[in-house]
């Protein structure tokens, strides 16, 4: 009931806001039809007339409210950019997930997200922004020869290589934070920016709804900038701060905003860490405790020599203590960094106990014979150990090559080298499978080299077999929250690719998109509405079955319905290049799945377009700018549930 009361309370207060932008306006009308088929999308202004469900009966309630006089409150309602301080407003900065999932924070320190990772990558980091109070639009760019980009970003931490050479390997750190005038920062905000990619349209985001639907994460944004952490930006194993401000198109700089990510690390250390050392130690070791927490195991060293019987007792717990205060004072830095005492208490104290000590020593031998045994590992490994255990290994090898005459089966390195061969063999011959009657060379029309499915996350799926007719079979457990992708080059005539994945007249069937695909099967629930694939008017695709691609308008509308899900990076719907491709390669940068590709095309599969259960055909073609078709290619998407 407490739903409804407060729902209620926002109705009297003037509701209808559908939406949740703060004001009743055409939008929400919008907003509430798309409710009704998606609601995920659903927000506490949806249920307009408050009876605790949101239908047809809202949607009459809210078109009788927009039909009336607006309201005072609703005119007389403040711009919230007027009072705004000028720069762009960061209206959203944090993680994604791989699949583009918002990921919470843990817990907030000095109000400063944290976010706790199980590693140092596979997730994205996500800056949204919109215009300041000065009303100018947030700048682009992401890499400035010379100078600073518009999205400035930087770590405390370095990012995979920690390279300083820009946009190359990895990204250095900047500690602490600063954004002062100096050649290093430049290069250091330009190395990281650059790996970011730009959406200003919510279609081309990297960030997806519970439904898989590319959208932005805050209602506010107008401009989204987006990375994976991948391989070569991954995270050390220790806590990082990202900090972050923007610029606008007339350069003027916004807020800053940090989070903290730590990778491995577990949840931050509590308060009460910091008490077992108080209780153990005596007063003077008080500035020794402070620092302890960063050093948990090394609370002890700091005890006066009395802990020094007490670890040779205790043997491996206090095995930091040991080597800290025995051999180690120069390797263990904690002990030394973490008192000047180390001078006084442990190195003197265990020079004038030198008489003492050899009494401990036995006692403590068996501390230098696991210091030994230590050593001679170290020792045994590269010298003997490696060499008489390895040696007769090597040998056998070597046997096993005469034995075996394996190096002249190697010989036959054609038979090698075919399996290589047979491997590109196999990659052209997956893409003939993709192609029902193989293009002959020469021949006219644009090329599919691939048609495929992506994960969320961009890595390229593998097909999980084949048709009797050859036809690859991609499996997904659900039917959305995948991408289909499309790429393509020119034909025998050498003429370029057409780009578009839209272009439609109702009263023109022979008006197509360059990208031509259909489905044997409904996707999503089957509307016959052509491109109905925005906010309040989510539809899915009708089925062409058998696939034909004949001049009727039935199929241009399913054409343009299905081709105008495919869009780039801002949005449109309009192929791909390689610098914007969807795809995560293995080495994990975006780029085309086959090199050869000259354009992409990518469509987000959202829960309104889901397939249904079971196979699923798709079929393509590409147009050439002439108007000229490829050869068709097939695939089919088996969804399980």
């Amino acid at each position: 009931m407490a739903p409804i009361v407060l729902l209620a309370t926002s109705l009297a207060a003037g509701g209808g806001d559908a939406d949740c932008s703060g004001s009743v306006d055409e939008a929400d009308v919008a907003h509430l039809i798309g409710s009704i088929f998606d609601p995920a999308s659903a927000c506490e202004g949806t249920d307009v007339n408050g009876d605790g469900a949101v239908g047809g009966a809202d949607l009459l309630a809210l078109m009788k409210m927009a039909a009336a006089p607006p309201q005072p409150s609703q005119t007389s309602t403040p711009e919230p950019t007027a009072t705004a301080p000028p720069g762009p407003r960061i209206v959203h900065f944090g993680l994604a997930g791989a699949d583009g999932r918002e990921l919470q924070p843990a817990s907030l320190r000095d109000g400063i997200p944290v976010y706790l990772r199980p590693s140092g990558l596979g997730f994205r980091v996500v800056v949204e922004s919109a215009p300041g109070g000065n009303g100018i639009p947030v700048g682009q760019r992401t890499l400035v020869a010379g100078g600073r980009p518009d999205l400035q970003i930087q770590s405390t931490q370095p990012l995979g290589d920690g390279s300083t050479r820009v946009c190359d390997g990895g990204v250095p750190a900047i500690a602490p934070p600063d954004f002062g005038a100096a050649g290093f920062i430049d290069d250091a905000l330009n190395d990281l920016a650059c790996r970011f990619r730009v959406a200003t349209s919510p279609r081309a985001a990297c960030t997806v709804d519970e439904s898989f639907g590319n959208t932005f994460i805050s209602r506010e944004t107008r401009i989204q900038f987006c990375t994976l952490i991948d391989t070569i930006l991954a995270l050390p194993q220790a806590e990082a701060v990202l900090t972050v401000q923007l610029t606008d198109t007339a350069g003027t700089i916004g807020e800053r905003r940090q989070i903290i990510v730590r990778p491995n690390l577990g949840p931050e250390p509590s308060a009460s860490a910091t008490s077992p050392p108080t209780a153990t130690d005596p007063a003077p070791s008080t500035s020794t405790r402070t620092r302890t927490p960063t050093i948990t195991p090394s609370a002890a060293p700091t005890s006066p020599p009395t802990a020094t019987s007490t670890q040779a007792m205790v043997t491996a717990t206090p095995t930091p203590s040991r080597s800290g205060s025995a051999t180690a004072t120069g390797t263990r830095t904690p002990s030394r960094g973490t008192t000047s005492t180390s001078t006084r208490t442990p190195s003197r104290g265990a020079t004038s106990t030198s008489t003492r000590t050899p009494s401990r020593s036995a006692s403590s031998t068996s501390t230098r014979t696991a210091t030994r045994g230590a050593t001679a590992t170290l020792t045994r490994t590269p010298a003997s150990t490696s060499t008489a255990t390895r040696v007769p290994t090597l040998t056998r090898s070597a046997t096993t090559t005469r034995t075996a005459t394996l190096t002249r089966t190697a010989t036959r390195t054609p038979s090698e080298t075919r399996t290589p061969t047979m491997t590109i063999a196999r990659t052209a011959t997956s893409t003939r499978t993709f192609t029902r009657t193989p293009t002959p060379p020469g021949a006219p029309g644009p090329v599919v080299l691939f048609f495929g499915i992506a994960g969320a996350n961009g890595v390229r799926s593998d097909p999980i077999g084949t048709t009797s007719e050859g036809i690859p079979i991609y499996q997904r457990p659900l039917g959305f929250g995948f991408i289909l992708v499309v790429e393509g080059r020119r034909g025998g005539d050498n003429t370029a690719v057409g780009q578009s994945s839209f272009n439609s007249d109702p009263g023109n069937p022979a008006t197509r998109p360059d990208l031509q695909i259909l489905a044997s099967r409904p996707l999503g629930n089957g509307s016959a509405a052509v491109c109905d694939n925005s906010t309040g008017s989510f539809g899915g695709i009708p089925a062409v079955s058998p696939p034909t691609f004949d001049g009727t308008q039935r199929t241009a509308d399913a054409l343009n319905d299905l081709g105008c899900r495919f869009v780039d990076g801002n949005g449109n719907p309009n192929a791909r290049a390689a610098s914007d491709s969807c795809v995560l390669r293995p080495s994990g940068e975006y780029g085309f799945v086959v090199p050869q590709a000259q354009l992409q095309f990518c469509a987000t599969v959202s829960l309104p377009m889901r397939f249904p259960p079971g196979d699923t055909l798709l079929t393509v073609r590409l147009r050439d700018v002439r108007g000229q078709t490829g050869a068709e290619a097939q695939i089919v998407v088996r969804s399980q549930s």
